[in-house]
């Protein structure tokens, strides 16, 4: 269990660099640390080295898309909790089922104040 007064550590992978900048500027002023990337081989590389309690993937990237991503790290990682982002609400029926329990959509544009619902062992009002 993580101490309350320690800082989430987010992964947030996209290819584009404003959703990068503004995420990641929201996030870190909400005591998070993020840790920020552009594409799905190196989101892969990077979590191989380092624990997360979160990853935000963009669902369209290059290298290695955000379903191929959620599905190989949810083996080496089956405790973080995983967010998914895309501009196609066709894709919310996808992760709804078993095989993605701990994967959350998020419809982009999203309100970054609903990334607060999503974070784990947190509440708001802790931030």
């Amino acid at each position: 269990m993580r101490a309350m007064n320690k800082p989430l550590n987010i992964l947030l992978v996209d290819d584009e660099p404003m959703v990068i900048k503004s995420v990641s500027r929201f996030l870190q002023s909400h005591n998070c640390t993020t840790v920020t990337c552009m594409d799905g081989l190196e989101a892969l590389e990077i979590a191989s080295r380092e624990p997360f309690d979160m990853i935000i993937a963009d669902f369209e990237l290059p290298a290695l898309n955000g379903m191929s991503l959620i599905q190989r790290l949810q083996t080496t990682n089956p405790r973080c909790r995983m967010v998914i982002a895309s501009g196609h609400p066709e894709l919310m029926d996808v992760f709804s089922g078993d095989t993605f329990s701990n994967v959350t959509f998020l419809h982009k544009p999203f309100d970054l104040d609903k990334l607060f619902l999503l974070f784990p062992e947190t509440d708001y009002e802790a931030r």
